[in-house]
Protein backbone atom coordinates (compact mmCIF):
# COMPACT_ATOMS: atom_id res chain seq x y z
CA UNK A 1 0.00 0.00 0.00
CA UNK A 2 3.29 2.04 0.21
CA UNK A 3 3.37 4.65 -2.75
CA UNK A 4 7.33 4.32 -2.70
CA UNK A 5 10.27 1.92 -1.63
CA UNK A 6 11.46 4.98 0.48
CA UNK A 7 8.22 5.31 2.25
CA UNK A 8 7.70 1.68 2.35
CA UNK A 9 11.50 0.88 4.41
CA UNK A 10 10.45 3.93 6.90
CA UNK A 11 7.25 1.69 7.32
CA UNK A 12 8.40 -2.00 7.76
CA UNK A 13 9.87 -2.05 11.08
CA UNK A 14 6.95 -1.52 13.27
CA UNK A 15 5.08 -4.17 11.13
CA UNK A 16 8.21 -6.71 11.59
CA UNK A 17 8.40 -5.97 15.19
CA UNK A 18 4.63 -7.06 15.56
CA UNK A 19 5.36 -10.16 13.51
CA UNK A 20 8.33 -11.24 15.72
CA UNK A 21 6.31 -10.60 19.08
CA UNK A 22 3.32 -13.11 17.65
CA UNK A 23 5.98 -15.80 16.99
CA UNK A 24 7.45 -15.24 13.36
CA UNK A 25 10.88 -15.77 13.11
CA UNK A 26 13.08 -14.28 10.13
CA UNK A 27 10.94 -11.99 9.03
CA UNK A 28 11.76 -9.15 6.65
CA UNK A 29 9.35 -7.45 4.41
CA UNK A 30 10.07 -6.47 1.08
CA UNK A 31 8.81 -4.03 -1.24
CA UNK A 32 6.91 -4.97 -4.46
CA UNK A 33 6.32 -2.36 -7.11
CA UNK A 34 3.39 -3.16 -8.89
CA UNK A 35 3.32 -2.67 -12.63
CA UNK A 36 1.82 0.34 -14.37
CA UNK A 37 -0.17 -1.92 -16.99
CA UNK A 38 -1.32 -4.67 -14.41
CA UNK A 39 -5.27 -3.69 -13.52
CA UNK A 40 -5.87 -4.07 -9.89
CA UNK A 41 -7.44 -7.33 -9.08
CA UNK A 42 -11.26 -6.48 -7.98
CA UNK A 43 -13.69 -8.97 -5.86
CA UNK A 44 -16.22 -10.57 -8.33
CA UNK A 45 -19.77 -11.46 -6.83
CA UNK A 46 -22.84 -11.47 -8.22
CA UNK A 47 -25.99 -10.74 -5.84
CA UNK A 48 -28.82 -13.43 -4.72
CA UNK A 49 -31.59 -11.13 -6.87
CA UNK A 50 -35.31 -12.76 -5.25
CA UNK A 51 -37.97 -11.82 -7.92
CA UNK A 52 -41.74 -10.97 -7.21
CA UNK A 53 -43.42 -11.05 -10.36
CA UNK A 54 -46.97 -10.64 -9.72
CA UNK A 55 -49.65 -10.74 -13.34
CA UNK A 56 -50.14 -8.20 -15.45
CA UNK A 57 -53.46 -6.94 -15.73
CA UNK A 58 -55.31 -3.58 -17.51
CA UNK A 59 -58.60 -3.74 -15.04
CA UNK A 60 -55.70 -2.99 -11.63
CA UNK A 61 -55.35 0.85 -11.12
CA UNK A 62 -52.92 0.17 -7.70
CA UNK A 63 -49.76 0.35 -7.93
CA UNK A 64 -48.97 -2.93 -7.06
CA UNK A 65 -45.03 -2.40 -6.97
CA UNK A 66 -45.17 0.86 -5.11
CA UNK A 67 -47.12 -0.79 -2.17
CA UNK A 68 -45.46 -4.23 -2.41
CA UNK A 69 -42.07 -2.58 -1.27
CA UNK A 70 -43.91 -0.45 1.10
CA UNK A 71 -44.68 -3.13 2.66
CA UNK A 72 -41.20 -4.46 2.53
CA UNK A 73 -39.87 -1.52 4.44
CA UNK A 74 -42.55 -1.89 7.25
CA UNK A 75 -42.48 -5.35 7.89
CA UNK A 76 -38.37 -5.52 7.85
CA UNK A 77 -36.87 -2.00 9.36
CA UNK A 78 -33.36 -1.52 9.55
CA UNK A 79 -32.95 -3.47 12.95
CA UNK A 80 -34.85 -6.72 11.75
CA UNK A 81 -32.89 -9.88 12.17
CA UNK A 82 -33.92 -10.59 8.02
CA UNK A 83 -32.96 -7.09 7.01
CA UNK A 84 -29.41 -8.44 5.22
CA UNK A 85 -31.75 -10.84 2.87
CA UNK A 86 -35.06 -9.07 2.49
CA UNK A 87 -35.02 -5.65 1.51
CA UNK A 88 -34.97 -3.06 -1.38
CA UNK A 89 -31.70 -4.36 -3.23
CA UNK A 90 -31.91 -7.88 -2.96
CA UNK A 91 -35.62 -8.07 -4.04
CA UNK A 92 -36.75 -6.94 -7.46
CA UNK A 93 -40.31 -6.65 -9.27
CA UNK A 94 -41.22 -7.55 -12.82
CA UNK A 95 -45.10 -8.02 -14.17
CA UNK A 96 -45.46 -11.66 -15.62
CA UNK A 97 -46.99 -11.67 -18.80
CA UNK A 98 -46.40 -15.02 -20.59
CA UNK A 99 -47.35 -18.04 -19.67
CA UNK A 100 -45.53 -20.54 -17.18
CA UNK A 101 -43.37 -23.59 -18.32
CA UNK A 102 -45.90 -25.64 -16.94
CA UNK A 103 -48.75 -24.13 -18.71
CA UNK A 104 -46.81 -24.20 -22.35
CA UNK A 105 -45.69 -27.82 -21.69
CA UNK A 106 -49.11 -28.72 -21.12
CA UNK A 107 -50.43 -26.81 -24.03
CA UNK A 108 -47.99 -28.64 -26.11
CA UNK A 109 -48.51 -32.19 -24.91
CA UNK A 110 -52.00 -31.45 -25.46
CA UNK A 111 -52.02 -30.33 -28.90
CA UNK A 112 -49.86 -33.31 -30.02
CA UNK A 113 -52.12 -35.65 -28.01
CA UNK A 114 -55.23 -33.93 -30.13
CA UNK A 115 -53.46 -34.78 -33.49
CA UNK A 116 -52.60 -37.84 -32.80
CA UNK A 117 -56.15 -39.18 -31.61
CA UNK A 118 -58.13 -37.17 -34.43
CA UNK A 119 -60.44 -39.18 -35.66
CA UNK A 120 -60.74 -40.10 -39.39
CA UNK A 121 -62.84 -36.95 -41.60
CA UNK A 122 -66.27 -38.19 -41.79
CA UNK A 123 -69.44 -37.07 -43.79
CA UNK A 124 -71.30 -35.96 -40.57
CA UNK A 125 -74.91 -34.65 -41.10
CA UNK A 126 -75.47 -30.98 -40.21
CA UNK A 127 -78.91 -30.89 -40.00
CA UNK A 128 -81.75 -33.61 -39.63
CA UNK A 129 -84.69 -31.19 -39.66
CA UNK A 130 -87.51 -33.00 -41.55
CA UNK A 131 -87.93 -29.93 -43.52
CA UNK A 132 -84.64 -28.01 -44.95
CA UNK A 133 -86.29 -24.55 -44.76
CA UNK A 134 -87.68 -25.02 -41.64
CA UNK A 135 -83.94 -25.25 -39.92
CA UNK A 136 -83.57 -23.06 -36.88
CA UNK A 137 -80.53 -22.69 -37.98
CA UNK A 138 -79.80 -22.46 -41.57
CA UNK A 139 -79.04 -26.09 -42.31
CA UNK A 140 -76.24 -26.28 -39.20
CA UNK A 141 -78.72 -27.12 -36.12
CA UNK A 142 -76.67 -30.02 -35.25
CA UNK A 143 -73.03 -28.54 -35.34
CA UNK A 144 -71.83 -28.78 -31.66
CA UNK A 145 -69.74 -26.12 -28.86
CA UNK A 146 -71.02 -23.45 -30.23
CA UNK A 147 -71.93 -20.17 -28.65
CA UNK A 148 -75.13 -18.50 -30.44
CA UNK A 149 -77.58 -15.86 -30.55
CA UNK A 150 -81.17 -15.23 -30.61
CA UNK A 151 -82.42 -12.39 -32.25
CA UNK A 152 -85.70 -11.74 -30.90
CA UNK A 153 -87.59 -8.62 -33.39
CA UNK A 154 -90.59 -6.68 -32.79
CA UNK A 155 -92.25 -3.72 -34.65
CA UNK A 156 -90.51 -0.97 -32.77
CA UNK A 157 -87.50 -2.88 -30.72
CA UNK A 158 -84.34 -5.26 -31.33
CA UNK A 159 -83.53 -7.76 -28.57
CA UNK A 160 -80.70 -9.94 -28.50
CA UNK A 161 -79.39 -12.87 -26.01
CA UNK A 162 -76.48 -15.01 -26.18
CA UNK A 163 -76.14 -18.43 -25.00
CA UNK A 164 -74.00 -21.87 -25.52
CA UNK A 165 -74.01 -24.90 -25.85
CA UNK A 166 -71.55 -27.98 -25.40
CA UNK A 167 -73.97 -30.56 -27.18
CA UNK A 168 -75.30 -30.03 -30.69
CA UNK A 169 -77.79 -26.67 -30.70
CA UNK A 170 -81.28 -29.03 -31.91
CA UNK A 171 -80.67 -30.08 -28.54
CA UNK A 172 -80.11 -26.52 -26.50
CA UNK A 173 -82.83 -25.43 -29.23
CA UNK A 174 -85.59 -28.15 -28.02
CA UNK A 175 -85.08 -26.88 -23.80
CA UNK A 176 -85.52 -23.20 -25.48
CA UNK A 177 -89.10 -24.29 -27.26
CA UNK A 178 -90.37 -26.22 -24.00
CA UNK A 179 -89.39 -22.62 -22.25
CA UNK A 180 -91.58 -20.78 -24.99
CA UNK A 181 -94.32 -23.19 -24.87
CA UNK A 182 -94.74 -24.06 -21.34
CA UNK A 183 -95.42 -21.43 -18.73
CA UNK A 184 -93.64 -22.98 -15.89
CA UNK A 185 -90.90 -22.64 -17.41
CA UNK A 186 -90.93 -19.06 -17.97
CA UNK A 187 -88.45 -18.01 -16.34
CA UNK A 188 -85.90 -20.33 -17.58
CA UNK A 189 -83.96 -17.69 -19.33
CA UNK A 190 -84.16 -13.77 -20.17
CA UNK A 191 -85.30 -14.53 -23.57
CA UNK A 192 -88.21 -16.97 -22.50
CA UNK A 193 -89.58 -14.14 -19.93
CA UNK A 194 -88.95 -11.68 -23.12
CA UNK A 195 -91.48 -14.32 -24.91
CA UNK A 196 -94.33 -14.88 -22.51
CA UNK A 197 -94.31 -11.01 -22.14
CA UNK A 198 -95.30 -10.53 -25.81
CA UNK A 199 -97.27 -13.07 -25.66
CA UNK A 200 -99.37 -11.34 -23.15
CA UNK A 201 -99.50 -7.73 -24.90
CA UNK A 202 -100.49 -9.52 -27.80
CA UNK A 203 -97.12 -8.09 -29.73
CA UNK A 204 -96.20 -9.96 -33.18
CA UNK A 205 -93.00 -11.01 -32.87
CA UNK A 206 -89.88 -12.89 -35.07
CA UNK A 207 -87.23 -15.37 -33.46
CA UNK A 208 -84.12 -16.17 -35.56
CA UNK A 209 -80.99 -18.17 -34.36
CA UNK A 210 -77.56 -17.36 -35.32
CA UNK A 211 -73.57 -18.88 -34.48
CA UNK A 212 -71.49 -16.83 -32.84
CA UNK A 213 -68.14 -18.66 -32.86
CA UNK A 214 -67.20 -22.00 -32.59
CA UNK A 215 -65.10 -23.23 -29.26
CA UNK A 216 -63.99 -25.76 -27.59
CA UNK A 217 -65.61 -26.85 -23.92
CA UNK A 218 -63.39 -27.58 -20.98
CA UNK A 219 -61.60 -30.96 -21.12
CA UNK A 220 -60.26 -33.35 -18.09
CA UNK A 221 -56.41 -32.64 -17.89
CA UNK A 222 -56.55 -29.66 -19.66
CA UNK A 223 -54.99 -26.07 -18.61
CA UNK A 224 -58.29 -25.79 -16.71
CA UNK A 225 -59.72 -23.37 -18.72
CA UNK A 226 -63.04 -23.39 -21.08
CA UNK A 227 -62.73 -21.82 -23.87
CA UNK A 228 -66.54 -21.98 -24.49
CA UNK A 229 -67.90 -20.65 -21.32
CA UNK A 230 -64.73 -17.53 -21.89
CA UNK A 231 -65.99 -17.27 -25.47
CA UNK A 232 -70.01 -16.71 -24.48
CA UNK A 233 -68.72 -14.05 -21.78
CA UNK A 234 -66.75 -12.45 -24.29
CA UNK A 235 -69.79 -11.77 -26.38
CA UNK A 236 -72.01 -10.76 -23.60
CA UNK A 237 -69.32 -8.06 -22.93
CA UNK A 238 -69.12 -6.89 -25.93
CA UNK A 239 -73.30 -6.33 -25.88
CA UNK A 240 -73.46 -5.12 -22.13
CA UNK A 241 -73.77 -1.55 -23.56
CA UNK A 242 -76.79 -2.26 -26.11
CA UNK A 243 -80.03 -1.57 -24.92
CA UNK A 244 -81.77 -4.66 -25.99
CA UNK A 245 -79.68 -6.85 -24.70
CA UNK A 246 -80.96 -9.53 -22.82
CA UNK A 247 -78.32 -10.88 -20.88
CA UNK A 248 -77.26 -10.00 -17.35
CA UNK A 249 -74.19 -9.07 -15.72
CA UNK A 250 -74.56 -11.51 -13.05
CA UNK A 251 -73.83 -14.53 -15.89
CA UNK A 252 -70.46 -13.47 -16.18
CA UNK A 253 -69.36 -14.43 -12.91
CA UNK A 254 -71.30 -17.70 -13.62
CA UNK A 255 -68.60 -20.93 -13.01
CA UNK A 256 -68.20 -23.16 -15.67
CA UNK A 257 -70.66 -26.06 -15.63
CA UNK A 258 -68.79 -28.14 -18.09
CA UNK A 259 -65.98 -29.05 -15.48
CA UNK A 260 -68.45 -30.82 -13.33
CA UNK A 261 -68.83 -33.82 -15.21
CA UNK A 262 -65.26 -34.40 -14.48
CA UNK A 263 -65.34 -33.99 -10.54
CA UNK A 264 -65.00 -37.46 -9.03
CA UNK A 265 -68.63 -36.55 -7.47
CA UNK A 266 -69.68 -37.71 -10.58
CA UNK A 267 -67.83 -40.97 -10.83
CA UNK A 268 -69.70 -44.38 -10.08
Amino acid sequence: ISSSEEIFNESKQAYEECLQRSGYTNVELKYRPTSEGEPRSRRKRTRNILWYNPPWSESVATNIGKQFFRLIDRNFPSDHRYRKFINRNCIKLSYSCMENMRSIITKHNVSLLKKHNAPAPTNERLCNCRNGTECPLEGKCLTKSIVYEATLKTSKDTFTSVGLTGDTFKARYSTHKSSFTHEKYRTATALSQKIWELKESSTDYTLTWSILKKAHAYKGGGKGKCDLCLTEKLEILKRSRWKGCLNSRTELLSKCRHQRKFTLIRTK
